[in-house]
């Protein structure tokens, strides 16, 4: 496997790190900063692209493939219940069901996560998370001017889930499966807390939110 780049960033904050081969892959370096006072990352693509590059460079963040974790509440997430169908009709059918939101389907970018079928319910069900096409194109024009290439996106929720899962699954090794556990992945950013919830190696519920505390007190003793 070749290097990758994940990167996260919010509104105030970037991070980045380098993974490459192994399993557990390895990791090769790590960088975060906080934006440039008036800097505005999906307004100014040559700017923030330009910028990028040199302090990934000067980090010895040298991959040109790039998987980009947006916000969770930069997506829109919604559960639909499908009627029964093969595999190869799902995405039809969410298509289908995600056109009938406020938001006409060509100015956002879907994708979804199929789910077990809940017992005693005919039909399938499916987490349908879109983002708007033109953010996409903002990032994509940020990576270009950083001399890099967009692999992919994913939300914050999605990731944590997976990762809840990973360490599910050893923690578990050995002992009860944990493919009827149910974890909750809680992380803690300044003001901004992410939760997701995984059951049944599958995404269930996301959410994010942001506290108010006391200028001057630790958030995370706030609590």
């Amino acid at each position: 496997m070749s290097e990758l780049l994940i990167v996260t960033w919010d509104r105030t904050r970037v991070a980045a790190l380098q993974s490459g081969s192994g399993d557990p892959p390895r990791l090769s370096a790590a960088w975060t900063a906080v934006w440039p006072e008036g800097m505005q990352p999906l307004q100014n693509s040559a700017a923030t692209g330009e910028w990028l590059r040199g302090q990934w460079s000067a980090a010895g963040l040298n991959a040109s493939s790039v998987w980009v974790v947006v916000p969770r509440e930069d997506v829109v997430l919604r559960h639909l219940e499908l009627p029964e169908a093969p595999d190869e009709e799902l995405p039809d059918l969410v298509r289908f069901q995600a056109t009938r939101s406020t938001v006409p389907i060509e100015q956002v970018c879907l994708d979804f996560l199929p789910l077990a079928p809940l017992p005693g319910r005919s039909g399938r069900d499916a987490l349908a998370a879109t983002v708007p096409k033109a953010s996409v194109q903002a990032i994509q024009q940020v990576l270009d001017a950083a001399d890099r290439e967009l692999a992919g996106v994913t939300f914050s929720s999605h990731a944590l889930g997976e990762w809840g899962e990973h360490a599910d699954r050893r923690r578990h090794h050995g002992g009860r499966s944990a493919d009827s556990a149910s974890t909750m992945v809680i992380t803690c950013d300044g003001s901004r807390l992410d939760l997701s919830v995984v059951s049944g190696r599958e995404l269930t519920f996301a959410h994010a939110a942001r506290i108010t505390v006391d200028e001057g007190v630790d958030p995370t003793t706030a609590m």
